[in-house]
């Protein structure tokens, strides 16, 4: 059986990404919150599902220090750059599952 639930909640994540007016961080904590942190690494194809933990770790990193969560404490001490490096990595990751969908 397929498992197109991580598409869709990689789709939801770029578009909400895509067309949001808020800043780069302040959408890929949105991303995260609303779509991707209800994907689970074991939902991926199996090739992509250290990638993904990394980018999990890549992105609750750093110890909160007040009532944010670690998500938000990581995120808001990325540069832009590394912002958008999370964001190609979102889009990339995407389009690996999308490929590994039957047609």
């Amino acid at each position: 059986m397929t498992n197109f639930y991580p598409s869709q909640r990689f789709s939801s994540a770029i578009s909400s990404m895509a067309t949001s007016p808020k800043t780069i961080h302040e959408r890929l904590v949105d991303a995260f919150n609303y779509d991707l942190i209800h994907v689970k690494a074991s939902d991926l194809p199996q090739n992509l599902q250290l990638q993904f933990s990394e980018l999990l770790k890549r992105v609750t990193s750093v110890k909160p220090t007040n009532q944010e969560g670690s998500l938000v404490a990581t995120i808001s001490k990325m540069t832009t750059d590394e912002a958008v490096d999370i964001a190609h990595k979102i889009q990339f990751l995407y389009h690996e599952i999308e490929s590994s969908l039957p047609s």
